[in-house]
């Protein structure tokens, strides 16, 4: 399959809304994946994702095959997010307003390795710059080499990430709860914030 057979489309605010079903799709399927072992089910994730058409800024950019949605990434102003998600940065005098906050960033295992992840970013990057915001950011779960339940073809995207001008804040946490896989329960995961002066 050549990556000219796949389509990648933009869609801001309430056009995101038929797509909610399969971006909720690619979720439950790619967070079950290291490092997250996230043990979700469909309308939790649809529930999650209902921000994105309520919002007339927020950004998805959905990758096709044919009619089929395979990867998704989006986004949305980090000040019409939780307060939750805003806290860490406000605590570390980070104005919430001066930031667009990269939210999903979904790719099934055959399409991964084919450049799509730039796409994902440059496009989201650009958007926010037309919006006027001076970063950009996203978080992620924070992971080391140890973990036993890492796999060994486990590739990180910390190097992706640098290159794109992305800088790690280790101490701008977040403890999230979500049950993974092998707990009985949810429980809190260490994140960190990575942010990107555009």
């Amino acid at each position: 399959m050549l990556l000219t057979e796949l389509t990648l489309k933009t869609f801001i605010g309430p056009s995101i809304k038929p797509y909610l079903h399969s971006i909720a799709r690619l979720s439950v399927e790619v967070f079950q994946e290291y490092p997250y072992f996230c043990d979700t089910h469909i309308e939790n994730e649809i529930d999650a994702l209902q921000k994105y058409p309520q919002c007339d800024s927020s950004i998805a950019v959905i990758l096709f095959e044919g009619s089929k949605v395979v990867g998704a990434a989006t986004g949305l102003p980090m000040h019409q997010e939780s307060s939750f998600l805003q806290t860490p940065l406000i605590s570390r005098e980070i104005n919430p307003k001066t930031l667009f906050h990269f939210g999903e960033a979904l790719l099934l295992r055959p399409y991964r390795g084919r450049g799509v992840g730039h796409h994902f970013y440059e496009i989201r990057e650009e958007y926010a710059r037309k919006l006027g915001y001076e970063q950009v950011c996203f978080y992620m779960k924070d992971t080391n080499e140890s973990e036993p339940l890492r796999p060994p073809e486990f590739y990180p995207l910390d190097e992706f990430w640098r290159k794109r001008g992305f800088v790690h804040h280790r101490e701008i946490k977040l403890m999230l709860p979500w049950k993974d896989l092998f707990e009985s329960s949810d429980s809190l995961k260490e994140c960190s914030y990575w942010i990107k002066k555009l």
